[in-house]
């Protein structure tokens, strides 16, 4: 088997992974038209819901966001 002549082997290291690390900042969106009883309202005034894989608690007076 002969490689195609136009074929260009890969530079060393090109298939390792990129040196960087990506950090989740905010969750934006909800959709609770599929689902059901995904979202909670936490005794210290917090919500909790799921989107995707990523768990989330909401504070809606501090307007952050804690992830899981």
């Amino acid at each position: 088997m002969k490689p195609p002549s136009s074929f260009k082997r890969a530079a060393k290291g090109a298939n390792l992974a990129p040196s960087v690390e990506l950090h989740l900042e905010w969750v934006h969106g909800y959709k609770g038209d599929s689902t059901k009883n995904n979202l909670r309202y936490l005794d210290d005034g917090n919500l909790a819901y799921y989107i995707a894989a990523v768990g989330v608690v909401y504070n809606p007076d501090a307007h952050t966001q804690k992830f899981f």
